[in-house]
């Protein structure tokens, strides 16, 4: 067996390292061999100060590889020490079937706890291991829980907004199914009557504004459109990340993660697999470059003062054939969480964040304080 590695997935030398670089185009053949590589190319080490005093990320993997189960993390930057957030055996025996479990996770920075939502029930869980379990109102007919996807909290923890996408057996339409609802929905945590705030549209992410009166909207296009709607529903601004002309992102054409800035100046988001940020108002669209690679981003987060980005990146990966005929086996990738600038530059690798897994691991990345 032999590993062909992707020279743009390769964790590049942050000085200059043109001859590692040329090395890591080539064929490996060893683990050793792309070990070496890794010692001696590595991002700069982690700086940890008082500055992270207090300050943790949480990282939830929904969709590891085989054999390996759904888990969510807690990494303290002051001193990069990582612990397991216990979930609630209720939680843990609903987890969402594998697939389903992208945006199941959201933070509420104010009351400080996370939204965690199986596909039966919606619990917002605190670090002391306190753990309450949310009421929500269903639209029609239907079921707790039924269809619903892709949450967010908002920063008060007095909203949550999801993805409804079910058809109410009970409601029979003329053309004799059942009512399909393709809607975002928003309501209070505590439970009240929901309100759609837009129909038709299936969204990769949804974030809420630190004002709590406005959800972004990303959509599930290659286009990598974002809409602003206020909480009647109305829309503020809509654009798109991609021109014509622009290729699309390797990761997939659309925007997979949608963070606002806690400051509410921007909003970053993962179009493909790269970071962009555009102002609230929906001006100023820019792609970031972080530190001095282009490797495969599957994850952000905002530091609380909006001055760092933390996110997960990949630092490499292989694809395994056999020799002695042409089907592809497998593919995976190793990567780290890293702390960078908000415009990407002074990138420090987290020690002990390293994960391996799918090429594009589902993974929902937090920072607390």
């Amino acid at each position: 067996m032999i590993s062909i590695l992707d020279r743009n997935e390769i964790a590049p030398c942050y000085e200059s390292g043109t001859e590692a670089r040329r090395y890591a185009w080539s064929l490996v053949a060893s683990a050793a061999a792309l070990s070496s590589l890794l010692a001696a190319c590595g991002p700069p080490s982690f700086e940890s100060s008082g500055t992270y005093a207090h300050q943790r990320l949480v990282e939830y993997r929904g969709d590891t590889m085989p054999n390996q189960g759904k888990s969510l993390y807690l990494v303290d930057l002051y001193d990069t020490k990582r612990s397991l957030w216990a979930l609630p055996s209720v939680a843990v025996n609903q987890l969402a079937p594998p697939g389903g479990a992208f945006h199941r996770v959201a933070w509420s920075p104010n009351i400080k706890r996370l939204l965690f939502a199986t596909h039966e029930a919606v619990f917002l869980l605190s670090a002391n291991g306190d753990t309450q379990q949310l009421n929500l109102h269903m639209l029609g007919h239907l079921e707790a829980c039924e269809g619903m996807s892709t949450y967010a909290i908002s920063v008060d923890g007095q909203y949550v907004a999801y993805y409804l996408y079910t058809r109410d057996a009970a409601d029979i339409q003329a053309d004799g199914f059942g009512r399909l609802y393709q809607d975002i929905v928003i309501q209070h945590t505590e439970g009240s009557t929901p309100m759609t705030v837009s129909r038709g549209v299936m969204p990769s992410a949804l974030a809420w504004n630190p004002s709590n009166d406005r959800l972004a909207i990303s959509t599930f296009n290659s286009s990598g459109t974002i809409t602003v709607v206020d909480l009647s529903g109305r829309t503020i601004w809509t654009t798109q990340v991609r021109e014509d002309t622009d290729p699309v992102g390797r990761g997939g054409g659309y925007i997979s993660d949608l963070q606002w800035q806690p400051t509410g100046e921007r909003l970053a988001m993962l179009y493909g697999d790269q970071v962009y940020l555009i102002n609230g108002d929906g001006s100023a669209l820019q792609k970031i470059r972080i530190g001095d690679t282009h490797n495969a981003i599957t994850s952000i987060a905002w530091s609380p003062d909006g001055a760092h980005l933390a996110l997960r990146m990949a630092t490499s990966q292989s694809c395994h054939f056999a020799l002695n005929e042409n089907t592809f086996q497998e593919c995976h990738s190793r990567s780290s969480l890293f702390v960078s600038d908000a415009d990407g530059g002074h990138l420090q690798r987290i020690p002990g964040t390293e994960f391996e897994g799918p090429p594009r691991p589902i993974t929902n990345l937090f920072w607390i304080n």
